[in-house]
């Protein structure tokens, strides 16, 4: 089936694609599909992506998927984001990411984060990042972070923290 065949199946059409077809769609059809075919997608049909397939996912489908997507995501599909997809997460979706594709991302990939989607990170999410990942975060953006969520920087990640993050944690 060819891209602009793809984007124009009817809703029902789409749910009844097996995940082994999904798998098999093209970078092209799958950048052919409307943000909100995209959130039509299954949990299990989401998950069958593969990192190619999820690398070229645009700004406005990566905005509409949803909360359910965003948790099936794997580490290897999460490493296959660009920071501008990255950029692209809503708070609330950075919020549903699973600790193991949160402990996937690059640093370069927490880099990118923005200072309301630092702030929605979790200490559950927080929790498994590295010394390294932590240090990526911009410090402006990890002074966002929740107490609870501060407080769950672990002891080896607390290494991880720059000079201008612990100025930008220091009380006023």
């Amino acid at each position: 089936i060819d891209a602009d065949a793809l984007a124009k199946l009817s809703d029902e059409a789409l749910a009844a694609i097996s995940t082994k077809a999904v798998a098999g769609l093209t970078t092209e059809q799958i950048e052919a599909l409307e943000p909100d075919q995209i959130a039509l997608l299954t949990r299990a049909q989401f998950s069958a992506l593969k990192a190619d397939q999820i690398a070229a996912l645009g700004e406005d489908q990566i905005a509409a998927l949803t909360d359910e997507q965003v948790g099936a995501l794997s580490a290897v599909q999460v490493k296959a984001l660009s920071t501008d997809q990255i950029e692209a997460f809503e708070p609330g979706q950075i919020a549903a990411l699973g600790t193991k594709a949160l402990a996937g991302m690059t640093a370069d990939q927490l880099g990118a984060l923005g200072e309301d989607q630092v702030e929605a990170l979790t200490d559950v999410q927080v929790r498994v990042l590295s010394a390294t990942q932590i240090g990526a975060i911009d410090a402006d953006a990890l002074a966002k972070l929740s107490d609870e969520a501060l407080a769950a920087i672990g002891t080896k990640a607390v290494a991880g923290l720059t000079t201008e993050q612990i100025e930008a944690l220091a009380p006023d």
